[in-house]
């Protein structure tokens, strides 16, 4: 969840790495979500909502791959909010999910809130869990970009395990804000987080 303010436009590319349990011993298969992920768009009073299902994209054995060369819009009716790709998905069913996507507001103080596919597997001994991001904010016309997260912590980055978004359990946040001040162009963060499993 975050929110890209100040120009009238600005990019955030984003690559998420959500590598969930790992065992040492036989791999658990994940059960996936039917949504793999959900992008609204708010600024003002208008709101919308892009989602990629299952059926958007395609399986490889117990793998499921969804991508984009194009940026596909966010509109309320005819006012366009951003524009989402080009953007890449991979959920791998042992369990791990890989995001990455640009993400262009098309006006200041625009919010974006990504959910991403929701693995369910069974408890896993001994395992091992590991959450990667790593976002670049780029200033496309030299008035300045801000990149603000909204999660509980402050982050624009958060991995979740067992439930929804609205009942889960927090695995890791970070990435706070991030802002180019001009003349730079174009600003850099990264976060990662490990937990070893007893």
């Amino acid at each position: 969840m975050f929110i890209s303010g100040k120009p009238t436009r600005c990019t955030v590319s984003v690559f998420i790495a959500l590598f969930g349990m790992f065992a040492a011993s036989p791999l658990a298969i994940a059960a996936v979500s039917e949504t793999i992920l959900t992008v609204t768009a708010t600024c003002g009073r208008s709101s919308g909502t892009l989602t990629i299902t299952q059926e958007d994209g395609y399986w490889d054995g117990d793998n499921f791959f969804w991508s984009t060369d194009e940026a596909i819009e966010i509109r309320d009716g005819e006012q366009l909010l951003g524009r989402f790709g080009p953007a890449s998905i991979a959920v791998y069913a042992d369990p791990q999910v890989n995001l990455g996507f640009a993400i262009q507001a098309d006006n200041e103080l625009t919010s974006f809130t990504l959910t991403s596919a929701l693995l369910d597997f069974p408890n896993i001994e001994h395992a091992w869990a590991r959450a990667d991001a790593a976002f670049t904010l780029l200033d496309c016309q030299g008035v300045g970009a801000l990149l603000t997260g909204t999660g509980p912590g402050g982050g624009a980055y958060m991995a979740m395990y067992n439930g929804t978004a609205s009942d889960a359990t927090t695995f890791a946040e970070g990435i706070n804000t991030i802002e180019v001040v001009w003349p730079e162009t174009l600003a850099v963060a990264e976060f990662s987080s490990a937990s070893s499993g007893e």
